[in-house]
């Protein structure tokens, strides 16, 4: 059995999306799709989403989410297909990973020239990479293979940006035999709801939703089986009164994000000659 080989080229920056837009971007976050082409002349078609495992960490004014997708091939023959996702605008692909034999491979970092140079020469080594690769604007795709026959694909994909109003994080799958969303905050507590319609609408009720917001970590989430959203996840961050601070521990040590509201000097204050962060 062939490796496989993960290569994510490096992207840009993120900025935030503003509660105004919503309703303009909400098309063009579409959920991300694989597509195959089983005839060679006929166009692309998209493979069914089985299963679906969305988890949104935000940390003050900085957001991340982590699409956990499988799916489905019911064609009686392996395929090659391509991972297409539009993300928010400026959002970066942190993390890209494969399920080969079972298990998850992740990504290697690395930027755009390198990463189609290694991409070449691992094919020549007769082993299956994967590339993800940044095409224009939000829009982001990946080669996919070996797709096995009636059989499925999970892949995972996690992306980074700076949110500090309201965003949609897409969920219009498709049938899913199970669809689970989980939030978690620190430094902030928003507002959970559904993004249907073009406006904002309560969680529906075929999904199991449980909220914890007590102490300094806020918790959501909720699961369904056999659901077909025709919604999206609408998260809303409360308007910025006073410091929003997070602080993060993990393996790597302690970090730490501040967003603080600065208000208007009036005429008569003397400038400050120097400021330090």
């Amino acid at each position: 059995m062939r490796n496989l080989l993960s290569i994510l080229p490096l992207s840009v920056l993120a900025i935030p999306a503003r509660a105004q837009e919503l309703a303009a971007i909400v098309e063009d976050l579409r959920p991300p799709v694989l597509l195959v082409r089983p005839d060679p002349a006929q166009p692309s078609k998209p493979l069914a989403t089985r299963a679906a495992r969305i988890r949104v960490d935000l940390h003050g004014a900085l957001a991340r989410a982590e699409m956990d997708l499988t799916f489905g091939n019911d064609l009686d023959r392996v395929m090659e297909g391509q991972l297409a996702l539009a993300l928010p605008h400026g959002a970066t692909v942190t993390a890209f990973a494969l399920e080969v034999e079972g298990k998850l491979r992740e990504a290697s970092v690395v930027g755009r020239e390198k990463a189609r140079v290694v991409f070449e020469a691992v094919e020549r080594q007769g082993i299956d990479p994967g590339l993800i690769e940044w095409v224009q604007g939000n829009v982001f795709q990946a080669r996919v293979y070996p797709i096995p026959a009636h059989g499925t694909k999970r892949c995972v994909i996690t992306y980074e940006w700076e949110a500090t109003d309201s965003f949609i994080v897409p969920l219009r799958m498709g049938r899913l035999d199970s669809l689970v969303l989980e939030i978690e905050a620190r430094g902030v507590v928003p507002e959970v709801a559904a993004w249907a319609d073009g406006k904002r609408a309560d969680l529906p009720e075929d999904l199991d939703t449980v909220v914890d917001a007590r102490g300094e970590v806020f918790h959501a989430s909720a699961e369904g089986k056999g659901i077909e959203p025709a919604w999206d996840l609408l998260l809303t961050l409360p308007a910025l009164a006073s410091p929003r601070v997070a602080l993060e521990t993990g393996k790597d040590g302690a970090a730490f994000s501040a967003v603080l509201p600065v208000g208007a000097a009036s005429a008569s204050e003397a400038k400050p000659g120097r400021i330090a962060l």
